[in-house]
C-alpha cells in the first residue's frame, strides 16, 4: 500500500578552490518540520539556516557571493491575532514558514585603489541584495497598537555602491586632521509588495542618493615616565549630508539590529546594512586613554556621545521595522557609551561596553567579559545587560551570566564545560560539558549538552554532539537528541 516517508538529511562542505577562492554549503533539508525533532536526529533550535557561498580576495579586493534560506521547525501558532483598527496592517493569517525569506543572492565587493587619488585613498564598496517572502511577517508590542514589520510580502531587490575618500595631515604639534568624503547610491526594486502595508512605498522603483563630507580631529598628547607611557587623545567628527530619503517607505531586512557603543561611535554611518542609509548633520565626540608598561600591562578606555545638529535625525523617525526606537540616538545629544580594555599579559584580559541614559545616566546596557589562562586552564566569565525596551515590546531588563572553562588533560587532550545563567528568571538557559581532542591536522569532539530556552513543549533538550574536523577536508558533525524517558 502507500506509505508516507519522511526524510532528513544536513551537509556540509568547504573548499579551496584555485587561487584565492573558497566555496562551500552548509544545507539542511527535511519533509516536515517535525521530522528532526519527532526522530531525535539533531539539536533543533526555531529554525535551521541554510547557505551556500563562494568568496574570493587579494590584497585590496574582495568578492562574496551567498545565498541564504530559513526553514522553520516551531509550529504555526493555532490563533491569528486581530490587530487594532487604527493600525496600517491588516492580518494576513498565522503560516510562518512563510514569511521567513528566501535569500538570492546577497553579493558583497570592496576595492581600494593602489594609487592615491588627490593624495588620498579611494575605497569602493557595493551590495546587491535580493529577497522574497511569501507572507508579511508583522507583530504588535505589548500595549500598543502600532505594527512593526520583520519583513514584509514580496519580492524586494537592492543594489548599492559607495565610493570613500579620505586623507590625513598632521600638523607640526601632532594634530591630525582627516577630512573625508563619500558618496552612495541605491536603487530599490519592489515587485509583488503587500500593499496592506499601508506605510509602504507604493512604487516599483525608487533611487536615493546620499553625498556626505565630513572633518575628523585627534589630538594624541603623550606622556612618558619611567616604566611606560600615557596617551591621552580628544577625538571630535563632524560629518554634514541631506536627510534620508524615503523613511519609512522603504523595506529595511539588513538593518534592524542598531548597537550605538563605543565601537560604532565613530561609524560614518551607525546603520546596520544598507536598507537605511544616515542622514542630517552629525557630530560625534570622545576621550581616548591608552597606558602601556614596559611589563607588557595594556589599558585602554574610550568615552563619548554623538549629537545630531541639523536635518532629520533617521534615528528619530521609525522606520517600517521600528528598528531606531530606544537606540540611544533618537534625541539631538544621544546616550552616553563608555568602554574599557585590559591586557595583564600573564594571561588576564578583561573589558566592558556601556551605554547610560542621556538625563540621568541610568543603565542601559552593559556586556563584560573576564577571561584567563594559568597553566592547562582557560576560563571565561561574561555578564551581560539590557535594560527594558517597552516600544519593541521588551518590558523587563534582562540579565545572563555566561561562563566557560577547559581544562588540558595531556597532550591534546582536553576537557570543557558551559553555562548560560538567567539572573531575571534565575534559571540555567543552557549548559553542557565535552571532552575533545587537537593536533595539527585532526580535532574530534563530544559534547553533552542542555537547552531550556526551545519553544517545542520540552523542558529541557538534550543532545549528544559528535564532531570530526581534518585540516584539508573541513567538518563532519553529527547530532543526537535524547528524548526523555
Amino acid at each position: 500500500g502507500a506509505k508516507d516517508w519522511r526524510v532528513g538529511a544536513r551537509t556540509t562542505g568547504a573548499f579551496n578552490l584555485v587561487g584565492n577562492w573558497d566555496f562551500g554549503w552548509d544545507v539542511t533539508y527535511k519533509s516536515d518540520r517535525a521530522f528532526l525533532s519527532d526522530y531525535n536526529f539533531t539539536s533543533v533550535g526555531a529554525s535551521e539556516t541554510s547557505n551556500v557561498y563562494l568568496e574570493g580576495s587579494s590584497a585590496r579586493n574582495a568578492l562574496r557571493i551567498e545565498a541564504f534560506s530559513f526553514d522553520l521547525s516551531q509550529e504555526d501558532y493555532t490563533t491569528t491575532g486581530v490587530n487594532d483598527p487604527s493600525a496600517s496592517f491588516t492580518s494576513i493569517g498565522n503560516s510562518l514558514q512563510d514569511k521567513q525569506a528566501l535569500v538570492l543572492p546577497v553579493v558583497d565587493y570592496d576595492y581600494v585603489f593602489a594609487d592615491p587619488i588627490v593624495d588620498g585613498e579611494l575605497s569602493l564598496t557595493a551590495n546587491f541584495t535580493s529577497l522574497t517572502r511569501s507572507d508579511t511577517d508583522a507583530f504588535q508590542a505589548t500595549g500598543s497598537n502600532i505594527d512593526r514589520f520583520r519583513g514584509i510580502e514580496g519580492t524586494f531587490s537592492r543594489f548599492s555602491v559607495r565610493g570613500d575618500w579620505r586623507r590625513t595631515f598632521v600638523d607640526p604639534i601632532g594634530q591630525v586632521f582627516t577630512p573625508f568624503v563619500y558618496a552612495r547610491g541605491d536603487m530599490f526594486f519592489l515587485s509583488a509588495a503587500d500593499r496592506n502595508v499601508t506605510d509602504l512605498t507604493g512604487s516599483s522603483f525608487v533611487g536615493r542618493f546620499t553625498p556626505a563630507a565630513g572633518i575628523e580631529y585627534k589630538f594624541p598628547i603623550i606622556a612618558t615616565f619611567d616604566g611606560g607611557n600615557h596617551v591621552v587623545s580628544p577625538i571630535a567628527q563632524i560629518i554634514a549630508r541631506p536627510n534620508e530619503h524615503g523613511i519609512g517607505e522603504l523595506p529595511n531586512e539588513d538593518a534592524q539590529s542598531i548597537v550605538f557603543d563605543t565601537t560604532t561611535l565613530f561609524d560614518y554611518d551607525k546603520f546596520s546594512g544598507f536598507d537605511r542609509t544616515e542622514g542630517g548633520t552629525r557630530a560625534n565626540v570622545g576621550l581616548s586613554y591608552k597606558l602601556q608598561l614596559d611589563s607588557g600591562y595594556y589599558f585602554s578606555a574610550l568615552a563619548g556621545r554623538s549629537y545630531h545638529l541639523s536635518g532629520t535625525n533617521s534615528y528619530e523617525k521609525p522606520d517600517i521595522s521600528g528598528s531606531t526606537l530606544n537606540s540611544g540616538l533618537e534625541t539631538s545629544a544621544s546616550d552616553y557609551v563608555a568602554s574599557f580594555y585590559l591586557d595583564t599579559q600573564y594571561g588576564v584580559k578583561l573589558g566592558a561596553q556601556a551605554r547610560l541614559d542621556d538625563d540621568d545616566f541610568a543603565l542601559k546596557r552593559l556586556q563584560s567579559q573576564i577571561s584567563a589562562t594559568y597553566g592547562p586552564v582557560v576560563s571565561s566569565f561574561a555578564y551581560a545587560f539590557l535594560g527594558s525596551q517597552p516600544d519593541l515590546g521588551i518590558n523587563e531588563d534582562r540579565q545572563e551570566l555566561i561562563s566557560s572553562a577547559s581544562l588540558k588533560l595531556f597532550d591534546n587532550w582536553r576537557i570543557y564545560g558551559s553555562m548560560r545563567y538567567d539572573l531575571e528568571g534565575a534559571n540555567i538557559v543552557q549548559d553542557g560539558v565535552g571532552l575533545a581532542y587537537d593536533d595539527e591536522g585532526f580535532s574530534m569532539s563530544m559534547t553533552y549538552a542542555e537547552d531550556r530556552s526551545r519553544n517545542n513543549g520540552e523542558p529541557v533538550d538534550r543532545t549528544l554532539i559528535f564532531r570530526f574536523g581534518l585540516r584539508t577536508l573541513g567538518d563532519l558533525q553529527y547530532s543526537k537528541g535524547l528524548s526523555e524517558q
